[in-house]
């Protein structure tokens, strides 16, 4: 006898929320994908915002309007280095401790140090496999600019 009233039929219902079920989770992924890159983006705001602070440290000898020039293609080669998760392949747990690494770096810089710390900050590109031929390049034609002034020869 079939059943009387408002009785739903398990496979009907399995049917209506078998796909409500697969929009929630697939919604609940996407906002996290979502979040977690607008977290990192913020952070590498934060690291460009670091390292352009260097400006403010014009070496001895050199006017400002020059090293704002000579540091920008150093910031220039983080921006592309580090342009967007998928390329970049840096967690935000990564993308964090370089933060902090140009933190620190930057906290300290000097008209005496300033050379040697947009070179210590392109190290920390370069430490990583896949950027180092991308940016030695770059950090060879920076230090070009500026003989003598650096503590290794890379």
């Amino acid at each position: 006898m079939p059943p009387k009233g408002n009785v739903v039929d398990g496979k009907k219902l399995f049917s209506i929320m078998l796909p409500s079920v697969a929009v929630v989770v697939i919604v609940a992924l996407a906002t996290s994908h979502i979040r977690q890159q607008w977290e990192w983006f913020r952070i590498q705001t934060e690291q460009i915002q670091a390292f352009t602070s260097l400006e403010k440290f014009p070496p001895k000898g050199v006017d400002s309007q020059s090293w704002r020039s000579a540091i920008s293609t150093p910031i220039n080669v983080w921006m592309n280095a580090t342009y967007h998760p998928d390329h970049s392949r840096i967690s935000n747990a990564e993308m964090t401790s370089m933060l902090n690494r140009v933190r620190v770096i930057t906290s300290k810089a000097t008209t005496e140090n300033s050379i040697q710390s947009v070179d210590d900050i392109l190290t920390i590109l370069a430490e990583r496999d896949h950027m180092k031929a991308f940016v030695v390049g770059f950090r060879e034609e920076f230090r070009s600019q500026f003989p003598g002034h650096f503590r290794s020869a890379e």
